[in-house]
């Protein structure tokens, strides 16, 4: 059923990215060196804010990055230190002049990543260390909700693993510091990301949404804090065994009525079985068991009249058909000019009613 919800999330992501899309812009505006009285690389306390512009709404949103501004690695420090004999290492953080480049804004979280933020130099004359960093803050409290730190050198990482910071090599052999760099965003495979499936959208990580609509405001996708997953406005439901009143994948409407194929030329091929339940009305498609108990049922007439000895008379008979049965009462009356007439009525308790038959003979 996971399968399912992917394919049609799929779907819809696809059918969104290659229309029109309304996804909202942002301009985010970073304290610059203005900002920094003591040209220590760190903006002053006053000034650790970030200004947020949507410039699709016109909103302005006044965010603070104070835990963000605040971090530091005095830790990563003591653990290079100890392990370089004779060394004395001392971080410096250097917001002002990092590359500082915005990853993702999601609710109020906002991901960074700042090229060369971080150097770790030691004062005896060793060797220094340079991370790159990427961190997610939320901007309503400016508390840090991750981080990594990117090391260029086996040393670096292996450094600041020591130091229990999450971190990753990105280790390269080409000096690029004073060049400037461009951005792309793109859904197509590549060398960098190493799938060789080729796909309209693309993504190595996931796409997280509870409701997907229309630039009208109408609902093509959503979930439920149920669990269950609707299709449209007034929707197709998904549900899959661990919410589902059954205990098994379900699909339904939600108006209660269902259709598949909507003309008369449509056909609907099942593999597998198809199970119904006990037909109700004169529309239902009926089940083997249902079938097998009008069988039953005939059968039962028949034996309770065949069962009646010659000339005036009652029986009993029974029937039986692949585990359902039924019990039928029969009478049997000959008049005195040759005419008879009988009659039986059985009972199978799948088909819920009773079946009669009526007969008229003549004999001469």
């Amino acid at each position: 059923m996971n399968q399912v919800k992917l394919f049609i999330l799929s779907f819809f992501l696809v059918l969104i990215l290659n229309s029109n899309s309304f996804a909202d812009k942002y301009n985010f505006y970073f304290p610059d060196s203005s900002m920094d009285d003591n040209s220590d690389g760190i903006p002053n306390t006053s000034e650790q804010k970030v200004k947020i512009i949507n410039t699709s709404t016109y909103s302005v949103y006044d965010g603070t990055l104070s835990g963000y501004y605040a971090l530091e690695y005095s830790d990563l420090a003591s653990t290079l230190t100890n392990s370089n004999a004779g060394s004395d290492y001392e971080a410096s953080l250097d917001y002002m002049g990092s590359n500082q480049e915005v990853l993702d804004f999601a609710g109020s979280v906002l991901t960074l990543r700042e090229n060369s933020v971080l150097q770790m130099n030691d004062n005896n004359g060793g060797d220094s260390f340079t991370y790159d960093r990427v961190t997610k803050v939320d901007v309503t409290t400016g508390a840090v909700a991750s981080e990594i730190l990117i090391a260029s050198s086996q040393a670096a990482y292996d450094a600041a693993v020591g130091a229990g910071h999450t971190a990753m090599l990105a280790e390269s052999n080409l000096n690029r510091s004073g060049a400037g760099y461009k951005t792309l965003t793109s859904f197509s495979p590549n060398i960098t990301n190493s799938v060789s499936a080729t796909s309209n959208v693309l993504s190595k990580g996931g796409f997280t949404t509870e409701q997907i609509t229309n630039s009208d405001g109408t609902v093509i996708f959503r979930e439920e804090s149920d669990g269950t997953v609707h299709i449209g406005e007034n929707s197709i439901v998904l549900a899959d065994e661990t919410v589902s009143a059954s205990g098994n994948d379900e699909i339904y409407s939600s108006s209660g009525k269902l259709q598949l194929g909507n003309n008369s030329n449509h056909v609907t091929e099942i593999k597998g079985s198809l199970r119904v339940q006990d037909p109700k009305v004169e529309t239902d498609a009926a089940n083997r068991r249902y079938v097998d108990g009008i069988g039953a049922s005939a059968l039962a007439s028949i034996s309770s009249l065949t069962a009646i000895p010659e000339g005036n008379g009652v029986g009993l008979g029974t029937g039986f058909i692949n585990g359902q049965s039924a019990l039928a009462f029969g009478a049997r009356n000959i008049l005195e000019n040759g005419l008879s007439l009988n009659f039986s009525s059985a009972y199978n308790s799948t088909v819920g009613s009773y079946t009669m038959t009526t007969g008229v003979g003549f004999s001469f």
